[in-house]
């Protein structure tokens, strides 16, 4: 062998024995891979060459995170595309309330407003409801708003459902307002709803003001326009239902203006000294109220006095229907007036009375004024003024006012420092009062006085009016008593012989009627008495009048109670027939005979307050009224 070949020999065994050293004893062991290349390890300074790639297992590990990692990109893009799409699916600006009906009203008017909830929205809306919120103002329609509820005085809702995508839904409400002329109303309306199918509420809000042109009442106020500071002032308030319909709960108020302290009022007021309650004000119903106060205040400050009228609220406060102001400026006239009608003191006067005026009036200044002219203004249907008597006056029918000038009186030209008059005049009160309707009633005289001159001027250079204090005189009702006897009557038939004989039983009807005029009267009563020998039968007509008989006193008593004004007059009068009998005795021979007493009304004047007492004579078979009874029949004739 040569040296060659023995080299190499050597050399492959010790690489074999290497060889096997790594595979079997090596602590390093071997690849993984079963590679048994000597060249990929190294120990103790062999090296070994660095393997390049990813294994199969590093490939499966990537695999599954790019897998994990695309799906949480798609499951982000998927709910991000959710939520744009549900966004704009649903946006609350997308849901509107739309009003449609008129800015101005008039009181006592049906209206309708159609209200509009829109739903611009891909998505639905459900549960919708509206809810009205209005001016106490407004009524809603009792039978023209289907399914409304009312949750208050001013306030309802009604139940929409469900509005589709892109869709709308129309709700009408019908009512009327009551309010004052020129006074701003409104109607709110907020939507509640859920979008979609979620429960979650959103609210939606819009308004519409209303302007109203007129007022269902009316109502006036007449106060002094100028007053000293101490003065005594009267305010008038007069009112009226121009409704077709009762006002319930209707109150009359008064706001009166700093520095005034309240004396008196006709009538007295129902609560405080500001508040008249009308309770159910009829259709067409009026009404006044006259009250007394003193005033103070600077010179040149300005008193603003209200009147309301309208109905009370849930929280009792007035809901006012209309109302009206009048303004009296504080000033220091030098002129001062007054009026009294000096022959009646109680404020009280009955159809037929005379009232006598005095006006008197003074310069309290400190310099002549000239060229003073006095007036009274008059207001009264029931006066009879072509009897009235003025001393150096003049009365214009037309205008109702009396008026004093320089040219009658002449100490008026030029009016001396401290200088006092008076002037006066008189007038009736009509006998019959006129009725031609039910608002007839009620009736008063008003006076007022009133004084000026060039040299006491306004603001605005005018001549400055000083008004007197106010009279009103409220007028009695008439009630009118008649009493007649019949021997043939339509309702209660009679019996006996006529002409009368001696212990023959003959019957007469007697019949009561009542008339009363103007005012309502209450506790109306009839008492009269028969004479002895005049029996009761107990037979009347109507039967259901409440009139009775005590046979111990022969008083018969017919309790009437409450008359309203113009009974008689607009329609028949308050009437009840009863029947009695007489047995003539031989000492009544040629004799009328006493049927009944003289027969006395009383009752009270609701309007005035005062006791009414009316009399009529006493009743004999001479029964002028009876066309049916010979007048020689009058008497008791002889038997034959």
């Amino acid at each position: 062998m040569s040296l060659e070949d023995l080299n190499k020999e050597l050399y492959d065994k010790d690489a074999q024995s290497a060889r096997n050293e790594v595979t079997t004893g090596s602590p390093w062991g071997a690849a993984e891979t079963g590679n048994s290349n000597p060249e990929a390890f190294q120990r103790e300074g062999v090296w070994q060459k660095e393997q390049k790639g990813l294994t199969e297992q590093g490939k499966k590990k990537m695999w599954v995170a790019l897998s994990v990692l695309a799906a949480l990109v798609l499951l982000a893009g998927a709910i991000t595309t959710f939520v744009i799409m549900r966004k704009n699916a649903f946006q609350e600006d997308r849901v509107k309330i739309l009003f449609d009906g008129p800015k101005e009203a008039e009181s006592m008017e049906n209206v309708n407003y159609t209200i509009s909830v829109r739903n611009e929205n891909r998505a639905k809306l459900s549960n919708v409801e509206l809810v009205f919120n209005y001016s106490d103002n407004f009524l809603p329609s009792e039978t023209g708003n289907e399914g409304l509820r009312i949750l208050s005085s001013g306030s309802s809702s009604i139940k929409v459902g469900e509005i589709g995508a892109r869709q709308e839904k129309k709700i009408v409400l019908e009512g009327v307002f009551y309010a004052p002329e020129d006074a701003p109303v409104y109607i709110k309306a907020k939507a509640l709803y859920s979008p979609g199918n979620y429960t979650s509420k959103y609210e939606l809000e819009n308004q519409i003001g209303i302007n109203i042109k007129s007022s269902p009442v009316f109502v006036d106020l007449t106060a002094p326009v100028s007053a000293t500071d101490g003065d005594t002032l009267s305010y008038v308030i007069d009112y009226k239902n121009l409704d077709l319909k009762p006002m319930e709960n209707a109150q009359v108020r008064a706001i009166y203006p700093n520095g005034f302290e309240f004396i008196s009022a006709e009538p007295k007021p129902s609560e405080g000294n500001n508040s008249w309650h009308l309770g159910t004000f009829s259709p067409g119903g009026t009404g006044k109220i006259i009250i007394q106060g003193r005033i103070t205040g600077a010179k040149g400050e300005s008193k603003t006095v209200q009147a309301l009228i309208g109905k009370i609220g849930s929280d009792g406060n007035i809901i006012a229907y209309n109302k009206h102001e009048k303004v009296t400026t504080i000033t220091q006239s030098p002129l001062s007036i007054s009026q009294a009608a000096v022959n009646i003191e109680d404020g009280i006067l009955d159809p037929g009375e005379e009232i006598r005026y005095v006006v008197r009036y003074k310069n309290s200044g400190e310099s002549l004024l000239r060229n003073v002219v006095i007036n009274v203004e008059i207001e009264s249907r029931v006066l009879d003024v072509s009897k009235m008597l003025i001393a150096k006056g003049h009365f214009d029918n037309k205008t109702g006012m009396i008026t004093w000038k320089s040219s009658e009186i002449p100490e008026l030209a030029n009016m001396p420092i401290g200088f006092e008059g008076e002037v006066g005049f008189s007038v009736p009160v009509l006998e019959r009062i006129p009725i031609a309707n039910e608002g007839d009633r009620n009736y008063t005289v008003h006076t007022v006085a009133k004084i000026d001159s060039t040299d006491i001027l306004d603001p605005e250079g005018k001549n400055k009016v000083i008004t007197s204090n106010a009279l009103d005189l409220k007028v009695n009702t008439k009630a009118l008593l008649s009493v007649n006897g019949y021997r043939q009557d339509p309702n209660i038939e009679n019996f006996g012989p006529m002409p009368m004989a001696i212990g023959s039983e003959t019957s007469f009807v007697m019949r009561w009627d009542l008339v009363n005029v103007s005012n309502d009267i209450s506790g109306a009563k009839v008492v009269a008495s028969l004479p002895s020998g005049v029996k009761w039968t107990g037979r009347i007509y109507p039967t259901g009048e409440k009139i009775s008989y005590d046979i111990r006193t022969n008083q018969v008593v017919w309790e009437i109670g409450d008359v309203p004004a113009g009974k008689g007059i607009l329609n028949s009068k308050k009437s009840v027939a009863f029947q009695i009998s007489v047995v003539p005795q031989p000492n009544q021979v040629d004799q009328e005979i006493r049927l009944i007493s003289s027969s006395k009304l009383t009752a009270k004047d609701n309007f005035t307050g005062s006791e009414i007492a009316v009399e009529e004579k006493e009743k004999t078979t001479r029964l002028p009224e009876d066309k049916s009874i010979d007048p020689a029949y009058y008497k008791v004739k002889e038997n034959q």
